[in-house]
């Protein structure tokens, strides 16, 4: 696989058609645009990959984290993505060339998934999985984390996997038993 990149028209026509090919299996996972340029965090293997291209498609940047897994980005001052690292739920903090500035982890002693990240009310917001219950952590810009919101629907496993910010703070997943 190529990471890929489509750009449409409001008519639907294509207009740009972009494949990131570093001689893996490259796979974008979600994206966030900041003024004209394009932010899409992925995977290239085992690695999570966050790329960052012009408007025209142009790859500015390239930047693995060995072992990892990319969830949900959200940029601002700096590009934060969700991630996994091994059985923790990681919010990786990367300033705007590409650089990891910090890896904060989450770490509830079992099984746990960074899947969605948003910027509300001053503050960056992850969210995922912990332990099969749905947790909401809230951390200061720089990524030290301040409090964190467990959720357990009583349904069997449950999950945030998008963040809206808003007037109000929203989150979408999945609670229930896996099949």
């Amino acid at each position: 696989y190529d990471m890929l990149l489509l750009r449409y028209s409001s008519t639907g026509a294509l207009l740009l058609e972009k494949h990131v090919d570093l001689g893996g299996d490259e796979l974008g996972a979600s994206m966030a645009r900041s003024g004209s340029s394009i932010y899409v965090a992925g995977s290239a293997g085992s690695d999570l990959l966050l790329v960052k291209m012009a408007a025209d498609g142009t790859v500015e940047f390239t930047a693995p984290v060995p072992n990892a897994y990319a969830g949900g980005i959200a940029v601002g001052d700096a590009v934060y993505v969700a991630a996994t690292v091994g059985n923790d739920a990681a919010l990786l903090k990367f300033d705007l060339s590409g650089a990891l500035v910090s890896t904060t982890l989450y770490d509830s002693g079992g099984a746990d998934r960074g899947n969605a990240v948003a910027f509300w009310d001053g503050a960056v917001w992850l969210g995922g999985e912990s332990s099969g219950d749905l947790f909401l952590r809230r951390h200061s810009p720089d990524g030290t984390p301040e409090s964190v919101t467990i959720r357990d629907s009583g349904l069997g496993s449950d999950q945030a996997l998008a963040i809206a910010a808003g007037a109000r703070l929203v989150v979408a997943g999945g609670a229930g038993a896996r099949a």
